[in-house]
């Protein structure tokens, strides 16, 4: 429903971080949160970047799925364009799950829809997927790409470095439009 709000505060005890398991010592900075409506649960981790929470661990709706696969996607590696698509199909497919599971929930036994907020949620993922799913790679392709001295030939020689290098400019600019768009998309 929401994201758990972070407090930073010192420790005035020692605890473990949940991330890195390591102890927090009394009078280190520390963050706290806690996820879920009335939770009594504190989940406590260094204030390091590699122990912060991601998005997908902060949430408590069916929602949380739809920040892993974003996570899931920026956490890849790719090495060419239909690993790329390949990957950002993945997260559609994943974000239709949580909108067959807001789905389920709007909907009674016999099909009447009785759960307005649930419907809207729904609505709102599989217009993402949507999004996801129609989205193609703009800009050159890796595999047109070369340097100005192999510029006018057919093909690339394999042994050249700057084709290379241009090869994998290109392949990282379609990766940086792909993580924009699906970092991009609206969710509830």
């Amino acid at each position: 429903m929401s994201m758990a709000k972070l407090k930073t505060q010192r420790a005035a005890k020692e605890y473990e971080c949940e991330a890195c398991r390591e102890q927090i010592l009394r009078g280190e900075s520390y963050i706290s949160y806690k996820v879920g409506f009335r939770s009594r649960y504190v989940h406590r981790r260094h204030d390091l970047p590699g122990c912060r929470p991601k998005p997908s661990e902060r949430e408590s709706s069916l929602v949380a799925d739809c920040y892993a696969a974003q996570e899931d996607f920026e956490a890849g590696t790719y090495e060419s364009v239909d690993d790329i698509e390949s990957a950002m199909q993945e997260v559609a497919e994943r974000f239709r799950e949580v909108a067959q599971q807001y789905d389920d929930a709007s909907t009674d036994e016999n099909g009447t829809e009785w759960n307005v907020e649930a419907a809207e949620r729904r609505d709102i993922v599989e217009a993402a997927a949507d999004e996801l799913d129609g989205w193609s790679p703009s800009g050159d392709s890796p595999d047109e790409a070369r340097c100005a001295e192999h510029a006018d030939e057919e093909t690339a020689p394999d042994d050249c470095a700057d084709c290379a290098s241009e090869r994998e400019a290109a392949l990282a600019e379609i990766l940086e439009d792909a993580t924009g768009t699906v970092n991009g998309v609206e969710l509830p």
